[in-house]
């Protein structure tokens, strides 16, 4: 079967995909558009959001990425597949904010105070 490509608009972004078959094309299109329709921050509702790449460890050996709104510092987390390759938006928990959530650095105290470090979750 000969490659097919297709482009697809969804919302604001215009997504391509490729494959060598309609199961393959759909799946590329599927996996691209649910990381690139993301449009507002599920905790305060702003349009304002961005996309952040981090990389941590010796010699740069870790990756998170992530969309993270400007007016709120809320935070939507994105796993990496096995295939090394492919991202996935983390939305299981907190159900309510489509697993947006917003980290609370210790302002000092008991560690096992409420003001502890934690993800903040409406």
């Amino acid at each position: 079967m000969a490659k097919v490509t297709a482009k697809l608009r969804v919302g604001n972004a215009v997504i391509e995909g490729q494959g060598e078959t309609q199961k393959e094309l759909f799946e590329n299109l599927a996996d691209t558009a649910a990381i690139f329709t993301v449009t507002r921050c599920g905790m305060c509702q702003s349009q304002a959001i961005a996309p952040e790449h981090r990389i941590t460890g010796e010699g740069g050996k870790f990756h998170y990425y992530s969309w993270r709104c400007v007016d709120c510092g809320g935070e939507l987390h994105l796993g990496q597949k096995m295939d090394g390759v492919t991202l996935y938006l983390k939305t299981k928990e907190p159900a309510n904010t489509r697993g947006w959530s917003k980290y609370q650095a210790n302002r000092g105290g008991d560690p096992g105070a409420s003001d502890a470090p934690g993800w903040d979750q409406p």
